[in-house]
Order: C-alpha cells, then structure tokens, then sequence
C-alpha cells in the first residue's frame, strides 16, 4: 500500500483536495504514459517539486489513486452491502447498483479503474490483481453462505459495474464531464431498472 509523505499528509483540507482532483482528472483524461506531472503542476500553478516531496515518482502518485479509490468504495461497501444471508443475486443486485452509484458520482475514478482493469502496464497488472482480488473475496463471502449452486462466471460479476459505468455514459462527452469535476447524473430509477436487467442476465449466464 502506498503511504504518501508526511508533506502530504500535512496539507490542508482544501489544498490536499484539490491536488487529488486534478492528480484524478490527468490520469483519467489521458492514460497512464500519457499523464504528466508537468500538466498537473501547471494546472495547480505549484512548483514541481511540490510533488516529489508528496511522491516519489509518477507510479507511486498513480497507484496511490487507484488504492484510494479502492479504499472509499469498499468502505461504502462494508457499510451498505454486508450480506445477511439473502438469495445471493437479491443481494448482488444491491451491491451493483452502490457500485455503479460510486462510479457515476466520481467518474475520473471510474476512469482510472477502468484503465488499470484493460491496460498491460506492469503497475496496471499488480493493481489488477488487488482489484479483482478485493471484488472476489467479497463475492465468495456471499456465495459460501448462500445454496446457490451454479457456475458462477467470476469475469462478468467482477466487471459489471464499470461494463453498466461504460454502458450509460457511452453516449457522453466523458472527458468534458471529468474536465469540469461533475458527476454523471442518472435517474435512480432508470439505474435500478439497468441494473436488475444485468443482473437478469449474469443469473442465465449471459
């Protein structure tokens, strides 16, 4: 786990926030060999020293992203999605639409999940497994305490809720989203509705 510098952690509210959001906004628009600490420090208008005195390279700044995204969605998890012994998809359903939820809400973090799930980076391959090593051990927790007996197809209940992420924001400017620091705003019906019928579909197996 990356442990940012005691610089870093000494920075105020505000001017901590705001380095994370446009840290999230460069390796979101661009990818990760794309990404500049030269663009983000010019977009802060701080010296780029600043950021070596928070990281130590680019890598560590990019993993550090990546787990604190990991960090909040499954602190939300652990607060709203502990399975209490219901019909394992009842309770799948629920964790996909608080997954989703979190996504839509944060796009630059889906972004980069996304990124890190698809890219062939060494530093993508070893997030890639924490990731999914996070999602799977939650999903077998559910599974071992439910009758359920099927083959489960761990892939798709993995990579449902950036699949659903892409599906509903694949008609818009995504990057003009991120660019601006706005959520994606989606009608919470309309979201129950997309994700019941994913979820209708992983039960048959698509």
């Amino acid at each position: 786990m990356v442990m940012p510098s005691s610089t870093f952690e000494r920075l105020n509210h505000k001017k901590r926030a705001r380095f994370l959001q446009e840290a999230y906004k460069e390796f979101s628009i661009n990818t990760y060999q794309g990404a500049s600490i030269t663009n983000l420090v010019k977009t802060l208008a701080i010296a780029k020293g600043s950021v070596y005195q928070y990281f130590k390279d680019k890598e560590e700044l990019y993993r550090y992203l990546v787990e604190e995204t990991m960090h909040q969605l499954n602190t939300l998890l652990d607060k709203t999605c502990v399975y209490e012994n219901e019909e394992f998809f009842t309770w799948y359903n629920k964790l996909l639409i608080v997954q989703v939820k979190y996504l839509l809400s944060f796009p630059a973090h889906a972004i980069i999940l996304r990124n890190v799930m698809t890219g062939v980076l060494g530093v993508d391959q070893q997030l890639k497994e924490e990731i999914i090593g996070s999602i799977h051990s939650r999903i077998h927790t559910a599974l071992a305490q439910d009758l359920f007996n099927n083959d489960v197809n761990m892939y798709h209940l993995t990579n449902a809720p950036l699949q659903v992420f892409d599906l509903v924001t694949s008609p818009l400017n995504i990057a003009k989203i991120i660019s601006s620091a706005d959520p994606v705003f989606l009608d919470s019906e309309e979201l129950m509705a997309i994700c019941s019928e994913w979820v209708g579909k992983l039960k048959s197996g698509l």
